[in-house]
């Protein structure tokens, strides 16, 4: 009597461990899935984002090429680094005395 009631305690908890897993199993798929969702919209936006700042950063050198070239024609303007000064050069013509 006790050896088969022994056995019906062990089959029962081997029941309930076997069913606990299986419910823990789920919730970490559940879980998986939904970090998988999040880090897919996260990447989205991340590239959106990276092509949007691309496409500013490209109007932003269109932009200042044209702040580089000098509307006065004696003074040029040269940006050699964005952490140096401008370098400026004066272009002058010697008219040859005749």
């Amino acid at each position: 009597m006790i050896k088969t009631l022994s056995k019906f305690i062990v089959l029962v908890i081997f029941i309930f461990l076997f069913l606990y897993f299986k419910n823990y199993i789920k919730i970490e798929k559940t879980k998986l899935i939904n970090l998988k969702n999040d880090y897919e919209k996260n990447f989205q936006v991340y590239l959106k984002r990276e092509v949007q700042l691309s496409k500013m950063l490209n109007q932003f050198e269109y932009e200042s090429i044209d702040e580089n070239f000098a509307l006065n024609e004696k003074i040029i303007k040269f940006d050699r680094d964005i952490d140096n000064d401008y370098t400026l050069i004066m272009v002058g013509y010697d008219k040859s005395q005749q």
